[in-house]
């Protein structure tokens, strides 16, 4: 079953205006550059290499906050898979997951946030699920990049009961 956090109307069309705004400012730049205009403190891409550097940056803007429109966690038979778009997965077998509760901390700012102890995956500091596990583990940010080791981490869901009831009803079965 997946469960998602979508945020409502405003959060959506906050996190639109955002990607709509960065990637016309980003376009405006480089078709400029591209045009060989130049303006003073502007600092515009002229050369190719600098033009393919910004597009580059563009595409990953893109996917970076673009992210809270991909996040989603599914509980499988055997295990919860948290994703946020493609900043961070983790699959957690529910052998691993000691218990899950509603959240009651509130992480400072929005993405993968890490806390001394517990690991933050939110697209907004509301409706927090809290997965404490049996032991530490070391998740990776982008698949590669570990974050110190936590026993807890705290994702955010549209319907906290309904993926609350999910879970425990998963770690039932084990």
């Amino acid at each position: 079953m997946k469960f998602s956090y979508t945020g409502g109307t405003t959060l959506r069309f906050v996190w639109a205006l955002l990607l709509v705004g960065t990637t016309s400012a980003m376009l405006t730049t480089l078709a400029l550059g591209m045009t060989g205009q130049h303006y003073p403190g502007l600092n515009l891409p002229d050369t190719p290499e600098g033009q393919i550097v910004q597009l580059l940056l563009l595409i990953g803007l893109w996917a970076l906050l673009g992210t809270p429109f991909r996040t989603s966690h599914e509980v499988r038979t055997s295990d919860l898979v948290l994703r946020q778009g493609i900043l961070f997965r983790a699959v957690l077998p529910f052998s691993e997951i000691e218990e899950a509760h509603l959240g009651t901390r509130r992480p400072i700012g929005l993405g993968v946030r890490w806390y001394p102890g517990i690991l933050f995956v939110v697209t907004w500091p509301s409706n927090l699920v809290e997965i404490r596990l049996k032991r530490r583990h070391v998740f990776r940010l982008l698949g590669i990049i570990p974050l110190p080791p936590v026993q807890t981490i705290a994702v955010n869901v549209d319907d906290p009961i309904a993926f609350l009831g999910t879970v425990q009803g998963g770690l039932g079965r084990d």
